[in-house]
């Protein structure tokens, strides 16, 4: 069994503020543990919240003034030019490491900047909207690459099915990706589908309070659900809903297919509420994993697994999602079943980072094997072990 040590922050929450920028009025709290839920135990609170519910109300405002604090002093620079690589290895023979591969992480947009926050205020949202940048950028990145990838495959003589990698130099990468002119770091092309995402958001909210009216009994109760951090699973239906066209009623320009690499949340099932609730059982039950709460550790049986992935494919006639776990087999059989069609665009993720999500392409930059991550904020995540579980998946050793 393989135990991990966790700090429960409760089900939605985002710790994006970058570190060591500046002197803090209030410094980020670390992650509070959760206090041990009683069951049967649900008395109201003057203002119509359950007790657990004022819990997290009181945790999410401590951490909301302090990013809002880290928000203003970072504010004023809206391009990101922040840029961290990492060397990718893997154990060899007679104790020696391999060299595999490179993870490089790219600032694109500061998601605290003051252009941001009118559809903030509209939509109700956190000020780390760090979930609406992955949806938007899982709508932006194969519109970006899709024609550059087809005409650079012709140049070198290749189909688009024969190259499964996006070959890419690193003057390429800041022309098509990383331009201030039309790339992701055009607030212009961003902007929109930014705010297309947080309306999509705060639609689906809306539609799940009046189909649920009984789990929100008051307005407080109704404004946490509303400005709560984005979850997975909301993450994932935006992704379907892309796949499936509805995005601007744009045709895909290519097959698309995008890969969430989720945290495995079976786990935190118990604490879970509403919707996330309902759809942890329905996703993730399967991937297994238990919270000992003695210990305050997440504990691993074999077969179950931290990671999985929500796979979506879509032609211009169909869409199809698969749920693989990552380490136990399932990823690599689904890469070898997968139909590559010879419109196949350059493979893009999204990844859950337990507390931030960014946007990854797997790509051979300048001839290595380079998981590229882009990022809304200025502090490297490249320590984190999704980015390696992320890398083995684009590489073909998960």
């Amino acid at each position: 069994k393989a135990t991990v040590s966790v700090l429960n922050w409760g089900m939605r929450w985002c710790c994006c503020a970058p570190p060591g920028a500046g002197t803090r009025r209030r410094p980020v709290p670390p992650p509070p543990r959760r206090r041990p839920r009683r069951r049967g135990v649900r008395a109201a609170m003057p203002n119509g919240l359950t007790e657990d519910q004022q819990y997290e109300a009181d945790m999410n405002l401590a951490i909301q003034m302090s990013i809002e604090d880290q928000a203003v002093q970072n504010s004023g620079e809206l391009v990101l030019p922040q840029a961290f690589q990492k060397e990718v290895y893997e154990a060899g023979g007679g104790g020696q490491r391999v060299w595999r591969g490179m993870l490089r992480q790219f600032g694109t947009l500061n998601q605290f900047h003051e252009a941001f926050a009118p559809i903030i205020e509209e939509c109700e949202s956190p000020c780390s909207i760090c979930g609406a940048f992955v949806m938007a950028q899982s709508v932006l990145l194969p519109r970006l690459l899709a024609p550059w990838y087809r005409a650079h495959c012709e140049e070198h003589g290749r189909t688009a099915a024969a190259a499964a990698h996006l070959d890419i130099t690193s003057a390429e990468l800041k022309a098509v990706l990383l331009s201030p002119q039309g790339g992701l770091r055009d607030v212009r092309v961003l902007l929109p589908e930014v705010e297309r995402a947080l309306r999509w958001l705060r639609g689906a909210r809306l539609r799940y309070m009046a189909a649920h009216e009984k789990e929100f009994p008051s307005p407080a109760a109704k404004q946490l659900y509303l400005s709560a951090w984005v979850a997975n699973y909301e993450i994932s239906d935006y992704l379907a809903f892309v796949a499936q066209g509805q995005v601007g009623g744009a045709a895909l320009p290519v097959t698309l297919e995008t890969h969430f690499l989720r945290n495995n949340q079976w786990p935190e099932y118990p604490i879970a509420t509403h919707e996330e609730r309902a759809r942890i059982a329905r996703d993730e039950r399967r991937f297994g994993g238990r919270k000992d709460d003695a210990t305050d550790t997440v504990v691993y049986s074999p077969g179950d697994v931290k990671y999985w992935v929500d796979t979506h494919v879509a032609t211009a006639s169909a869409h199809t999602r698969h749920a693989t776990g990552v380490c136990n087999g399932e990823w690599r059989r689904h890469c070898r079943e997968a139909r590559r069609g010879s419109s196949a665009a350059p493979t893009t993720f999204v990844l859950d980072l337990n507390g931030h999500f960014v946007s990854a392409v797997a790509a051979r930059l300048d001839g290595a094997p380079t998981l590229l991550v882009f990022n809304t904020t200025q502090a490297s995540y490249l320590h984190m072990k999704a980015l390696e579980a992320a890398y083995d998946c684009a590489f073909g050793t998960a």
